[in-house]
């Protein structure tokens, strides 16, 4: 586009060749430093979040939130509590699951994303510390 929109100022004496490097450059360019800025941002919240020093309250906010979790955790249906133990607490792979518990790849896959969906409704029903803490450490 950039070649068709600037074709009256092209100077057929210059290398095409070089002028077709400088826009893929500049263009790369652009996206990368516009992505790295968005990167940023997100960098920015995660350092502000952390701090230095927790203070107590927040420490305590945190326990509370992995007290909630254990609980919400425990409440899944045996058969989903036990795949998803294995997929996040283990770090088994889906196939693996499947073999041990003699069912499919597709059965696994569907109670952790049940599993997820439960944990993420529980957590973004409260508020926003706790969908930020099931964002974070959970999903």
């Amino acid at each position: 586009m950039k070649i068709w929109e600037n074709r009256t100022g092209l100077k057929s004496e210059k290398s095409f060749q070089s002028y077709l490097f400088t826009i893929a450059f500049n263009a790369i360019k652009k996206q990368f430093n516009k992505k790295m800025k968005a990167e940023q941002y997100r960098y920015d919240i995660f350092e502000s979040l952390a701090g230095d020093v927790p203070s107590l309250e927040s420490r305590l906010d945190f326990e509370k939130l992995l007290e909630k979790l254990d609980r919400l955790i425990d409440e899944l249906p045996e058969r989903r509590k036990k795949i998803f133990l294995m997929r996040k607490k283990e770090g088994k792979s889906v196939n693996n699951i499947a073999n041990e518990l003699g069912v499919s790849p597709k059965t696994v896959e569907n109670q952790i994303t049940e599993a997820m969906h439960a944990l993420k409704k529980a957590f973004s029903s409260d508020d926003l510390s706790s969908l930020l803490f099931y964002i974070l450490f959970v999903s």
